[in-house]
């Protein structure tokens, strides 16, 4: 039981790390008109997530609830609860 909790900690503060993870990137504000290059604001560097920033977070969270599920004593019960909330039988 314990080790489910520890797992899905340690699973919830990797994501919130990998969340907020930024790297610098180079923006240029260049037009060409003809061959004459435009500059319309001189180049900087600025800070923001990088395109596989979110993906990345909800397949480390999906994997951690499924590992903390697996650790636990009872997992067939508690899955099984869970499937039964969204799949409701036909009568």
């Amino acid at each position: 039981m314990y080790c489910a909790g520890v797992v899905l900690g340690a699973t919830l503060a990797a994501a919130v790390w990998l969340y907020t993870y930024r790297v610098s990137t180079l923006v240029q504000y260049i037009e060409y008109i003809g061959r004459t290059r435009r500059h319309f604001r001189p180049s900087e560097r600025v800070m923001e997530q990088p395109w596989w920033g979110v993906p990345a977070t909800v397949g480390l969270i999906l994997i951690g609830a499924s590992v903390s599920l697996w650790l636990l004593p009872q997992r067939r019960r508690v899955i099984e609860r869970v499937g039964a909330f969204f799949v409701k039988p036909s009568v």
